[in-house]
């Protein structure tokens, strides 16, 4: 065989010493494994948690809980000043909303997905009966912050949960919305080694003593993609210094 007659034969000077043609990813493969990844990637940016640097540095918050390289924090909003300086002259505390805002940090190389619709505030006030509180969604939020009024929460009853926007608002309430949602805590996913916060918002019909009772409960967590599941969370606010 001459020389000219190996150039024509792909792979033969590979043969030659000894190894073995690559077999190439098959194109229908390949294209599925991308989609696949591409599809992953795009529901986890989709639901991530902002990832806009906080001004506080959580660990420094009393009122924490930390574990499997997950910390998170609650700073509750009691103050009237306070309030006033963060929403405007309408604000939470005035309309007897009590304003959290939490923090999560993850100190780990994997996002960690947070099921945001579970957590809820536990109340241990002396002499009553245990109570899990659900968050508002920031339309009724908005809603009672303006009208200052809704239903009468007590121990006896739970309020009712948050479910969105609030149908034929008024245009000071969807004006209020606005205010208030770019604040409150959405999303679904914190990426490894970032640090969020939002406000989630609790009607508490101005009893803000029930605070120092008050437990943030922050279930149904887990890694992603693998989905080994973290413990529950909880942040006592009797902790936190009033403010």
């Amino acid at each position: 065989m001459t020389m000219s007659n190996l150039k024509h034969k792909p792979g033969a000077g590979r043969a030659s010493r000894g190894e073995t043609p690559g077999r190439p990813i098959p194109g229908h493969v390949a294209g599925i494994v991308a989609i696949l990844l591409a599809g992953w990637l795009g529901a986890a940016l989709a639901t991530a948690l902002p990832q806009a640097p906080p001004q506080t540095d959580p660990a420094t918050l009393p009122a924490r809980d930390v574990h499997q390289g997950l910390l998170i924090a609650a700073d509750p909003y009691t103050d009237e000043a306070r309030s006033k300086a963060k929403f405007g002259k309408k604000n939470p505390v005035d309309s007897g909303i009590l304003a959290l805002d939490v923090y999560l940090r993850n100190d780990t190389d994997q996002p960690i997905q947070v099921n945001l619709d579970r957590i809820r505030l536990m109340l241990a006030v002396p002499g009553n009966e245990r109570q899990r509180i659900e968050p508002l969604s920031t339309g009724e939020a908005a809603e009672r912050i303006v009208n200052k009024k809704g239903p009468d929460v007590s121990m006896s009853r739970t309020p009712f949960p948050g479910t969105g926007s609030v149908k034929g608002s008024s245009k000071d309430v969807r004006k209020m919305e606005e205010i208030i949602k770019p604040l409150a805590l959405s999303g679904g996913v914190v990426s490894p080694h970032g640090t969020v916060h939002g406000f989630l918002f609790f009607d508490l019909a101005h009893h803000f003593n029930w605070v120092q009772h008050a437990t943030l409960y922050v279930p149904e967590l887990h890694f992603v993609p693998s989905r080994k599941e973290l413990l529950y969370f909880e942040v006592e606010l009797s902790r936190a210094s009033p403010r």
